[in-house]
């Protein structure tokens, strides 16, 4: 049942945290080059900011159910709920979950207001933050050298991810919204190649900071086969490799074929299996962040 429990609050964290950084992605990188006119441009970014409304109210709940499944393992039954629940808010896990709690709370009002005003840098900037969430709370911040540096790595790899999954996502959004509008026979073809780009770049931090962290938990390497945790890590970088061919397929034999009814039809067939696999990534990833590595 913990098992349960660990991988479903950190995939619900997790997919939280991907909608929001996949629609601020697009809001900056991909609307700006995919949209036809002023009036598209303006439709996308209010469907982004519905994406990112999505992802916040999503990381608000896995936010809540990670302090829950905390205060369940912290508690002592000596003591009421509430005592238990105020003891768990004053350590330093605790201020870190409070801010986070708030952040998200505020992520969601900016995305939901955000195609009537300015709240667009207030979203990215909260999106942005709360990415560090993880790595305040895992295996980064408690490494004894390079503290900083590794959290910083931690932040860059949910970053990347975001960037990845979130972004295949918006892009999927994106084209469901178009299709239905006059200017939906292209839409699919216009945003994939600005994605692709950030695909690569994302895909790169990805793997370098996954070395970074796989070098610092990992004391040699017969600890993957030895160590849970390195037998997590195998099955994720399986998966990972998986969600790679799906997206090296779609972009060296899917993406010539945009623009036709069938092409376009393979790809959104494809990404869907790119985004399913890739959910199994994160569940993988949650049970990594509960999972003590090798010297910790």
């Amino acid at each position: 049942m913990g098992l349960v429990l660990n991988g479903a609050t950190g995939w619900i964290l997790f997919v939280g945290l991907v909608l929001m950084t996949g629609a601020v992605v697009a809001r900056w990188f991909i609307v700006p080059t995919a949209s036809a006119s002023a009036d598209e441009a303006r439709e996308m970014r209010g469907g982004m900011a519905r994406l990112g409304t999505v992802g916040s109210a999503v990381l608000v709940l896995g936010i809540g159910l990670f302090f829950l499944r905390q205060l369940v393992e912290f508690r002592d039954p000596a003591f009421p709920w509430g005592e238990e629940a105020a003891l768990l808010l004053s350590t330093p896990w605790g201020r870190t979950w409070l801010k986070a709690a708030f952040a998200s709370l505020a992520a969601t009002v900016s995305f939901a207001f955000a195609p009537r005003g300015g709240s667009w840098w207030m979203a990215t900037g909260l999106t942005l933050a709360l990415g560090a969430f993880p790595a305040l709370t895992g295996h980064a911040s408690a490494v004894e050298r390079f503290t900083g540096l590794f959290v910083l790595a931690d932040a860059t790899h949910v970053w990347a991810a975001g960037a990845w999954i979130g972004g295949l996502t918006a892009v999927l959004w994106l084209d469901r919204t178009a299709r239905r509008s006059d200017a939906g026979a292209n839409a699919l073809s216009r945003l994939v190649p600005p994605f692709s780009r950030i695909a690569m770049i994302a895909v790169a931090s990805l793997i370098a900071t996954g070395v970074l962290a796989s070098w610092e938990h990992l004391p040699e390497p017969k600890a993957l086969l030895t160590t849970t945790w390195g037998n997590l890590l195998v099955a994720k970088l399986v998966l990972v490799a998986g969600v790679l061919a799906i997206g090296a397929y779609n972009f060296r034999v899917l993406t010539d074929r945009l623009g036709s009814p069938d092409g376009d039809a393979a790809m959104r067939r494809s990404a869907a299996l790119e985004l399913a696999v890739a959910q199994l990534v994160l569940i993988l990833t949650a049970l990594l962040v509960r999972t003590s590595p090798t010297g910790h």
